[in-house]
Order: structure tokens, then sequence, then C-alpha cells
């Protein structure tokens, strides 16, 4: 696997879609000696994330597992000598596509690419609705776009108070 490829899968589990192989792709994308800025993914959090979670799997502590983590060959030798399947791990605790949007910049992320994401509706939701930490200013321009859009789908117009009115 290629990391494109493996930042494609990591990028696709945000939306929403579940992706088979992202176990190997979450550590292609952690262990790359290649340059990570265009892709938004941070190693050093990718390494202390799976630090954590496998601290708490195994009981080790958190410093001493990270000072071991230089590959994925080492992670998965690890993992194994204290009978961890790191493939369950990383899908139960770092996949995200069936995890509930729970921070304003995933949900601007979601509501970017598209409305072909599964979670969508959820970043919409998120923004307008349910997010406590949504800048007011945020929530107030999605909501007047989203009002916008389904007035002009349905021949309904905005007027200049901000209320719908049939068109025609």
């Amino acid at each position: 696997m290629i990391l494109e490829e493996a930042i494609a899968i990591l990028n696709a589990d945000l939306l929403g879609l579940k992706q088979e192989d992202y176990a190997n792709a979450w550590l292609k994308v952690a262990f790359t000696e290649e340059d990570l800025s265009e892709s938004n993914y941070d190693q050093d959090t990718m390494l202390d994330l799976l630090s954590s979670v496998l601290s708490k799997q195994t009981g080790g502590t958190k410093s001493v597992i990270r000072s071991v983590l230089h590959s994925p060959n080492a992670a998965k030798a690890m993992a194994a000598r204290n009978y961890v399947d790191l493939k369950w791990v990383l899908e139960r605790h770092l996949m995200q596509w069936d995890k509930p949007i729970n921070n304003t910049g995933l949900a601007l992320v979601i509501m970017a690419a598209g409305g072909e994401s599964p979670k969508f509706g959820d970043a919409l939701a998120y923004i307008m609705e349910t997010g406590e930490d949504v800048d007011p200013e945020i929530r107030e321009a999605v909501i007047s776009e989203f009002n916008q859009a389904v007035a002009e789908s349905d021949n309904l117009s905005l007027n200049e108070s901000g209320q719908i009115e049939v068109t025609g």
C-alpha cells in the first residue's frame, strides 16, 4: 500500500465509510518517513494515541511503550508480546466511521466533503444544533446557507428578515 492510498483510507473513515484495511493504513501513515504536511495527519499525535491505547491494553507505561514504537513491525511485535491484537485495538479505539462527531473541526471537514458523505447529516446537525463548541458565527452562517439552499430547491425564497416565502 502506498502512502496516498493509506491517507485516502483514513480520510474515508473520517467521512463515515468503513474501511477494510484501516489498521494497515493507520500504521502506514503513523510510521511513514514521507512528508505528511499536505495531509493534515501528525505522526507524533498518532503515535501518542497508539501509545495511550496500548498502555490501557497492556497495563504498561505510555512513555515506555512510546519509546519502542519505531516501526509498524515494532508496534506489532510489542502488541504480540503482550497478547494484544493490534488490528482489533486500532479498529476498536481509533476508527471513526461509526463514532459520533465530537468537535467543530471534524464536522466542518465532513461538510466540506459534501452531501455524499454518510456523516454529512450528522455534521450539519452538529454545527446547526448540538455542537457545544461551535462558534456562534459559524452556526449562524451555516443555518443561513442551509435555509437559502432549501428555499432555492423548493421554489421558496428568503425575505429580508430571513423568513422563507413561497415564490411560485
